[in-house]
């Protein structure tokens, strides 16, 4: 039988070959491409290189820069603003640093996984490099790492004694100056995984006050001071009251910068011995009335009034 006669009688021969020579060269030409491309879902580092080539992803390191969110705080009003500054990737030196894990990577992926997919992030070290020194260079060149133009945060404090009230604690301001260490390492982080964008407010990247209205020792210090000024003690000598109660006291404590209580001892002493000269009547002179009209005087006498002033303070 001739050629032309079988192919005549087997017509099917021609389009499945043909077929078939798609197949195959589709298939050489998948597989040259997945050999140098990620597959779907691949993360290196916790960086998205998802069909991307060796080539590509260091380009996309070479035009790559991070948007750098920070707050401003007005110090009179305290009200909260914010706006965004720009570092490039090329400003601190950032580049792939041993590009061969990325080939092993690839190699070890191969035809299938290119098809249905590679979802693992892949650690490996040394991926991407910079230098830290620009970048800490970069982070001193925010605006907001100026604390001539920025606002101190304000740490929490104890308002003054209200009648009624006692004493309570006054919340903490935020400012808007950036802790230089706290922000190089926000930044690190997100530069490692090339994210495009950072929030600083959100990282807490900001200097922070140094008390807050969690902070033990303030807690600590308002419960004695209003354990001080609660207490109540009534004196009464013949016809006449005296009362000591917060009013008074609150005038004898001292907060001190550490935000500690100390109770003003000289401060008691004095009001021990304000009532001492007023009121104790022991070994003093004495003006009787007779019973017939005269005025004598008794001279000392170890009766009346007499207060012990050391056990009292």
């Amino acid at each position: 039988m001739k050629v032309k006669d079988y192919f005549k009688e087997h017509k099917w021969i021609i389009p499945v070959a043909i077929a078939a020579g798609v197949l195959i060269i589709t298939a050489i030409v998948i597989a040259v491409y997945s050999s140098g491309h990620f597959a779907k879902g691949t993360k290196v580092n916790g960086i998205d290189v998802s069909g991307m080539s060796v080539k590509q992803l260091q380009k996309r390191i070479g035009e790559y820069s991070i948007n750098v969110k920070e707050r401003k705080i007005d110090e009179k009003s305290r009200d909260e603003s914010f706006f965004e500054e720009t570092i490039k990737g090329s400003d601190i030196g950032l580049a792939v640093g041993d590009a061969q894990p990325l080939y092993d990577i690839l190699k070890g992926q191969g035809f299938i996984k290119f098809f249905v997919g590679d979802k693992k992030d892949y650690e490996i070290s040394h991926t991407l490099s910079y230098d830290k020194d620009l970048l800490a260079k970069e982070v001193s060149a925010l605006k907001g790492a100026s604390a001539t133009d920025g606002t101190e945060a304000v740490s929490a404090s104890i308002a003054e004694y209200t009648e009624g009230k006692g004493y309570e604690i006054v919340s903490e301001q935020q400012g808007d100056i950036l802790d230089e260490q706290a922000t190089c390492e926000v930044i690190e982080k997100a530069v490692a995984s090339l994210k495009e964008s950072v929030d600083l407010s959100k990282e807490k990247a900001y200097k922070k006050p140094e008390f807050t209205s969690e902070s033990d020792v303030l807690k600590d210090a308002v419960e004695t001071l209003n354990r001080y000024v609660g207490t109540k003690i009534t004196y009464q000598f013949g016809d006449d009251t005296v009362v000591l109660d917060g009013t008074r006291i609150n005038k004898w404590i001292k907060i001190k910068k550490d935000n500690t209580v100390k109770l003003r001892r000289n401060k008691v002493e004095k009001f021990v011995q304000e009532l001492h000269r007023k009121y104790d009547t022991v070994f003093t002179n004495r003006k009787f009335k007779t019973a017939y009209g005269d005025t004598v005087t008794v001279y000392g006498g170890d009766y009346g009034w007499w207060m012990n002033t050391v056990k009292e303070t």
